[in-house]
């Protein structure tokens, strides 16, 4: 169901508007444990496509 509300589609819009950079390239160092690096670099993996999936959306700005 489409949302009538305009002032809801501003807001929205206004949104869309924002960029938010994905999360650096770089991957979790030495001086973490194998179970550590592995977790901060997937948690890194999984934002990013979840701000692809937001920019597809149109609810952030690519």
């Amino acid at each position: 169901m489409a949302n009538l509300d305009p002032a809801a589609a501003k807001r929205r819009a206004d949104y869309a508007e924002a960029t938010v950079a994905n999360v650096a390239a770089a991957n979790a160092g030495g001086t973490y444990t194998a179970a550590e690096q592995t977790l901060v670099n997937e948690l890194k993996t999984k934002l990013n496509a979840v701000l692809v999936e937001l920019r597809k959306a149109g609810i952030l700005a690519p």
